[in-house]
């Protein structure tokens, strides 16, 4: 049984994910879709353009497989149906429990160097400013995002490997590392 406090924060949690992780969604989404938008029509193409859609990209990810179906469809409808009711997709087998945490690490990963490989790129046009002109190297910068998110699934597939579907109890199954 659990205490009045920590009951209150299980409603509290509960809430925020029935009724804000959906509009984190939505606003998120349709935020990185405009984002996109006036990057991409932003002529001509140059590298730092290219930084902010494809974190816009990634971000979207992040959204949907965090806020939309784990926090909502998993956690939230189960709130909302007082705990008869869940749509747990990282639950429905080990492969989508591994799908989810590799999903999560990878993103997490080539989010952070994708600004780290921004930020190494500012520094280079600010110290030599005509050979790191803004409209060179795009096919560079592409192939950089090809590397990050290559290495970046060589970091999180051994990592999500260790995760392992666990039934805590006959209804609740938990994505754990083992």
């Amino acid at each position: 049984m659990c205490t009045k406090p920590v009951r209150i924060l299980a409603d509290i949690t509960g809430a925020f994910r029935v009724a804000i992780s959906p509009l984190l969604f939505v606003f998120g989404v349709l935020g990185n879709l405009v984002t996109f938008i006036l990057f991409f029509k932003n002529k001509p193409l140059t590298r730092y353009n290219l930084y902010p859609m494809i974190l816009c990209i990634i971000q979207s990810l992040a959204l949907l497989l965090n806020s939309l179906l784990d926090d909502f469809f998993g956690r939230g409808i189960l709130f909302l149906s007082g705990g008869r009711f869940s749509i747990k997709v990282d639950a429905v087998s080990n492969e989508a429990c591994q799908f989810f945490e590799f999903s999560e690490m990878w993103i997490g990963f080539v989010s952070s160097h994708i600004l780290l490989a921004f930020g190494l790129d500012r520094v280079l046009s600010i110290t030599m400013p005509l050979r790191f002109q803004k409209t060179r190297f795009i096919q560079a910068t592409l192939w950089a995002y090809a590397v990050i998110m290559a290495l970046g699934a060589c970091v999180s597939a051994p990592l999500a490997a260790q995760y392992s579907l666990i039934t805590e109890s006959t209804f609740m199954k938990l994505s754990r590392m083992l």
